[in-house]
């Protein structure tokens, strides 16, 4: 579509009164996306970000040599509303060797397990429209008619007393903890593999023998250990390249570029339900952020979006305005770092 040599790698989305006939031109023209008026600010944020960190677009990935290839590819559903861990969570999947396909609230998640194949569901907790708790008890109820039980492992920014418990009595069958371990990834997926598949056997195995979460030793494996980094107060790029093994730092940077626009899409959201005294955005507004953070190690972030999670769930918003303007102050402070990270790696 684009002639201009310069031009050649420009995103284009197009915004549109669109028709079905509308959408295949763009697709054929070449169009990362479309959007249809009135635009959805929220919608119109996602799309962007989207066409930003197309899988397509991260050609430079280190091979994944600790990276565990599964005996078994699985078809994955993951439902998840955060832009962050969509991204993370997909890349690491999609190089273990799974196929991967995304759902952006509980909604859509069952929708999508109505018309796909999927051996697994990956499901978010907290998430706008349906929740994880809710989508997981629809999918139970229209499961009792067919005899068939999909996995449904929840996945929560969360260590919080209880969790783990309301998961389960939810109907889903395992926990998995944000920000993702790959190890812990792994060995979760094999024991909810296909009873016949290679997998599954190899899951009894490893139940005995891998029960805590191995961190990599890069000196140890021989690896190329990489330019020391600026001295950082909020974000631990180590930490970050230990989370998102099997990618190097052109994919950590696209993932920088999404957590700078979210965790200030996050504050926001914080802040006007927090004015409307909508405890329940507030709650799952900090949870989010605080799982997005995690993902580069910033911990005065994951703190204090924690705190506030906290406060939401027990209901008791007085002390959120106070928190607020502390965790402004450090996405402030985060966002200086990963802007510096990611120039930094454009112009080294």
């Amino acid at each position: 579509m684009l002639e201009n040599d310069q031009l050649r790698h420009t995103k284009t989305i197009i915004i549109s009164s669109a028709t079905s006939e509308d959408k295949q031109r763009c697709s054929d023209l070449g169009v990362a996306s479309y959007v249809t008026k009135p635009v959805v600010q929220s919608e119109f944020l996602e799309t962007i970000l989207n066409a930003m960190v197309s899988p397509d677009d991260i050609v430079d990935i280190d091979p994944p040599n600790d990276v565990e290839q599964p005996d078994v590819a699985l078809r994955v559903l993951m439902v998840e509303d955060g832009y962050v861990n969509q991204r993370v969570a997909s890349g690491l999947l999609e190089r273990m060797g799974h196929q991967v396909q995304v759902a952006g609230d509980g909604k859509l998640g069952v929708e999508a397990w109505r018309d796909g194949q999927f051996d697994v569901i990956l499901m978010d907790w907290q998430m706008p429209v349906m929740d994880g708790r809710e989508a997981t008890q629809q999918i139970r109820r229209e499961e009792a008619s067919t005899g068939n039980h999909i996995p449904i492992i929840a996945m929560t920014a969360a260590a919080m007393k209880g969790d783990r418990e309301r998961c389960l009595e939810a109907g889903m069958d395992d926990y998995i903890s944000k920000p993702i371990d790959p190890k812990e990834l792994a060995m979760v997926l094999r024991r909810h593999a296909p009873d016949d598949s290679p997998a599954a056997t190899e899951a009894s195995k490893e139940a005995s023998t891998d029960d805590a979460t191995v961190q990599p030793n890069a000196e140890a494996d021989g690896e190329v250990t990489p330019d020391p980094q600026p001295d950082y107060e909020v974000i631990d790029i180590e930490h970050a390249r230990n989370r998102m093994r099997g990618c190097n730092d052109a994919f950590l940077t696209e993932i920088a570029k999404v957590l700078r626009e979210e965790a200030a899409q996050r504050v926001k959201e914080i802040e006007d339900a927090l004015a409307a005294s909508d405890v329940k955005v507030v709650t799952r507004g900090a949870h989010t952020l605080k799982g997005a953070a995690a993902n580069f190690g910033a911990k005065p972030v994951v703190e204090l979006a924690e705190q506030i999670e906290r406060l939401g769930k027990a209901d008791d918003l007085a002390p959120v305005p106070d928190l607020l303007e502390s965790l402004k102050q450090q996405v402030a402070r985060l966002d200086v770092e990963l802007e510096a990270f990611v120039n930094r790696q454009i112009d080294p």
